[in-house]
């Protein structure tokens, strides 16, 4: 989670987002889920989004939200 600046534009905290959802990832799955709050942004896992057969324990999954994963959503 990262607080949100004071005075920030939404118009561009909002474009910036939708730029991320669409970054690359490992097997091209965009394993990732955005949640925006009146003074937050999380950045969930979303485990649907997985290739069980090469990934059974949602490690690449993990490794492709980077530093900013926080929790995974309902598995």
């Amino acid at each position: 989670m990262c607080s949100l600046y004071e005075g920030a534009d939404r118009d561009v905290l909002e474009a910036a987002v939708a730029l991320a959802t669409r970054a690359p990832s490992l097997f091209n799955v965009q394993p990732w889920q955005w949640q925006v709050g009146t003074e937050s942004l999380h950045l969930l896992l979303d485990r649907s989004r997985g290739i069980p057969v090469t990934d059974p324990v949602f490690r690449e999954l993990t490794i492709s939200c980077g530093p900013r994963y926080i929790t995974p959503s309902s598995p």
